[in-house]
């Protein structure tokens, strides 16, 4: 079956993500409801090491971060409680995922800026109107559909961008045909490519699928880069800086899930810096 025949771009509007969102968030499945969880803290864990890694030169908190394709505002939440920043501005193209940004930060309005921004299209830093020294994504750049794209995006943000740029994507270098990989469907988390020539290629469309098999199924459509275009992009968009850091267990060390999901290195983060 080919994934290119059975996908299209409705599958990444966010308003449809946004109802995944929900429908996440409803789900009843203690387990389900447990691995959520513990992947949402274990993001937080290593976006916050990753961000201590690259303003170690810098006094905390800062006073202005942004996070790009920011959702709910999960990691906004983080940088406030975690005192890693006084403001957090949230920027997402989908207008659903804002408002339950500014819910879940109960209307905050001292510490938080939720705008609905698409970076694929609007300019960043006309909106801001100023840069910030620490910018953040999780699972975004995924989202853009070709090179030139990503590149437009990652200019976009280097532009905004006067420190650091740390982030978490999905593991470029990762074997999703794995026994590792496989070893994630005991927990319903399947990886769908495109398997009609078993060559990955910039900006090939894969689904990734949680609780699979089950009422729950949920599936999500992302595109695939290979390191190289990734460092390549940052380069050309004007990051002087670029470093592939693993991710790393951190306060659940004793959560199978987590050590498994680790172990198929499905996931990787990234420090870039303008100087």
């Amino acid at each position: 079956m080919s994934l290119e025949k059975n996908t299209n771009e409705s599958d990444y509007d966010q308003n449809s993500l946004a109802e995944k969102y929900v429908k996440m968030k409803g789900l009843s499945h203690d387990d389900f409801t447990n691995r959520r969880l513990l992947l949402a803290n274990f993001d937080a864990d290593n976006i916050i090491r990753l961000i201590k890694r690259s303003l170690s030169y810098l006094n905390v908190p800062i006073e202005c971060a942004l996070d790009v394709g920011c959702g709910a505002g999960y990691q906004c939440r983080v940088l406030i409680q975690e005192k890693i920043a006084e403001y957090v501005i949230g920027v997402d193209k989908s207008k659903q995922m804002i408002e339950y940004a500014k819910a879940n930060s109960n209307c905050d309005i001292t510490h938080y800026k939720y705008i609905v921004v698409d970076a694929a299209t609007d300019d960043l830093l006309t909106i801001l109107g100023k840069k910030c020294p620490l910018i953040l994504q999780t699972y975004m750049l995924c989202h853009a559909e070709d090179v030139n794209q990503l590149l437009h995006i990652l200019s976009n943000i280097a532009r905004v961008c006067s420190g650091a740029f740390v982030g978490l994507i999905p593991n470029p270098y990762c074997d999703y045909s794995s026994n590792s990989v496989k070893k994630l469907l005991k927990y319903g988390v399947k990886f769908t490519m495109n398997d009609e020539d078993n060559l990955k290629k910039d900006g090939m469309k894969y689904q990734v699928t949680f609780e699979q098999g089950t009422s729950n199924e949920i599936s999500l459509v992302d595109h695939w880069y290979s390191a190289e275009t990734y460092e390549r992009a940052f380069k050309q968009a004007g990051f002087k800086l670029f470093e592939w850091i693993s991710v790393q267990l951190g306060e659940n060390k004793e959560a199978e899930y987590l050590i498994d999901s680790v172990d198929s290195n499905r996931v990787i983060g990234f420090i870039a810096r303008m100087t």
